[in-house]
């Protein structure tokens, strides 16, 4: 009775690491993505990848390349920190989007406001 509980408990963990590593799988990859800043359409690239459980992004955009922080994906929802170095002050843009099969709607949000971002893999 006692190994039952243990083989039910092991089958209990194996099931929750492989439906969260499913729901990673569904944000990974190479995003092109499109929001306007003022008159101009900016076009960066996110890259999303996974290691043991875990994500990482990598943001190229018209102002280099930096790799965003606290990324995280749950419920449908892709989330992270941009951190913008001007001169001498940081600022921490919030980025929040739906993801849809290959296809991702949401915003960009920082000091001057939120901003609508749309991409596709």
């Amino acid at each position: 009775m006692r190994n039952l509980g243990r083989v039910a408990f092991a089958c209990l963990l194996l099931l929750a690491t492989s439906v969260h590593a499913a729901g990673n799988a569904d944000v990974v990859g190479v995003w092109n993505l499109e929001f306007k800043e003022g008159d101009e359409t900016i076009r960066p690239t996110l890259t999303v990848s996974e290691s043991g459980g875990a994500l990482a992004a990598t943001w190229k955009g018209p102002r280099g390349t930096t790799e965003p922080k606290d990324v995280r994906y749950a419920d449908g929802v892709l989330r992270f920190t941009l951190v913008r170095k001007v001169l001498f002050s940081e600022t921490e843009i919030q980025f929040e989007a739906k993801v849809e099969g290959d296809r991702l709607s949401g915003t960009l949000t920082g000091p001057r406001g939120a901003t609508p971002v749309a991409g596709k893999r």
